[in-house]
């Protein structure tokens, strides 16, 4: 009698204690649920918004690669069409990629633009938390929403083309973007500052700074850099660059870089001797620079793929 009486409030601490865990996992999974729900939804506000604006937008099914660029643009989602019908594609997919530019259609054959480069998306970016490609250009995003891009921590590619307004103000925001490897920023108001702040990126792997005020001040910052393989850095004829033959040796420190652009700058044949030695520079571009000789570069640095030339 004594053991049985022992025995039983056991039992009922026991099934106490089920009770509450039950309760425990129902409230843990509501409130995942609740915050499931929401994320969802200010994704698809998200999406509207971009589409608003005459973007597009690309989900995780569809295999985006930040190394190459490319998404299998006719991929479908493997979750039930019926499914994503009553729950909406946001409730079960990522966007990966955002794009302001272009899209393609017809397996990568048809291209469309987009027309609208004063759109302001800078209010949409927090919709899109794990965002791993962003592609913009003109007045899509200023300064100040360089600071909206500054939060994807999950960011590997972003490409602003004919970026007007941007200064080393805006790209001061990107200090050191954990996964940040490529970054394309044309035409804009970057110096040897901003310079100097993308260089801090830990991944950067493929810089394309053209048509911007870099000078050879500012290559310093790149001294012995050893992530950087791609480097377009060049000018145009209406903004030549300032880069000379003191940058080379800078190039030259950099252990892993294959890709090097200088159009229209100031470097000379005898100031590539520096490269004649890099284990790994397999291209280089000098388009309108005052080493534009390809046949003279091809000779003095015998196994580098040269790139346009004017002669």
């Amino acid at each position: 009698m004594s053991s049985e009486k022992a025995q039983r409030p056991r039992r009922r601490f026991a099934f106490r204690f089920s009770l509450r865990t039950m309760l425990i996992a129902i409230t843990v999974f509501c409130v995942g649920l609740s915050w499931w729900m929401y994320r969802a939804r200010r994704q698809a506000a998200a999406v509207k918004g971009i589409q608003g604006c005459g973007g597009w937008v690309y989900y995780d099914y569809q295999h985006y690669d930040s190394k190459t660029s490319d998404s299998d643009f006719a991929a479908d989602s493997p979750v039930p069409k019926w499914l994503i019908g009553q729950l909406g594609v946001d409730f079960f997919h990522q966007v990966d990629v955002v794009s302001m530019v272009y899209d393609y259609e017809n397996g990568g054959k048809t291209r469309h633009d987009n027309p609208n480069v004063t759109a302001n998306i800078a209010p949409y970016l927090a919709g899109f938390p794990n965002l791993r490609g962003l592609f913009v250009t003109e007045r899509q995003l200023t300064d100040e929403g360089f600071r909206e891009v500054a939060k994807l921590k999950s960011l590997e590619e972003f490409y602003f083309w004919d970026a007007h307004d941007i200064t080393d103000e805006g790209v001061s925001q990107l200090r050191g973007m954990p996964r940040l490897r490529s970054v394309h920023l044309s035409k804009s108001h970057l110096s040897d500052r901003g310079l100097a702040t993308l260089v801090e990126a830990p991944r950067m792997e493929r810089l394309s700074l053209q048509f911007n005020d870099v000078s050879d001040e500012g290559i310093r910052s790149l001294r012995e850099n050893k992530t950087i393989e791609v480097l377009w850095i060049g000018g145009s004829f209406e903004q030549p660059s300032k880069i000379s033959d003191a940058s080379v040796p800078i190039f030259a420190s950099m252990p892993n870089l294959r890709i090097l652009e200088l159009g229209t700058s100031e470097v000379t044949m005898n100031g590539l001797k520096p490269l004649q030695k890099h284990q790994k520079l397999s291209e280089i571009i000098l388009y309108a620079s005052k080493a534009d000789d390809k046949k003279r570069v091809e000779a003095l640095l015998p196994g580098v793929k040269v790139g346009a030339t004017l002669k």
